[in-house]
């Protein structure tokens, strides 16, 4: 079973669902917390993130 740890998108999604679920003054301040994530969703990895193992060892 994958954890969030696993996948970089999965990740964006909990730290967003967080902040979503906990911080009550989104709206106050007139911040469209859905428009975030839409905005900034795509920018995280679809997938785990890789090594580039010859690069990372030197050769």
């Amino acid at each position: 079973m994958r954890t969030p740890d696993d996948n970089p998108r999965a990740v964006f999604d909990v730290f967003w669902r967080t902040c979503a679920e906990n911080d009550p003054l989104f709206a106050p301040k007139g911040i469209d917390w859905n428009a975030v994530r839409d905005r900034y969703r795509p920018t995280s990895p679809p997938g785990p993130p890789t090594i580039n193992c010859s690069r990372s060892c030197g050769t």
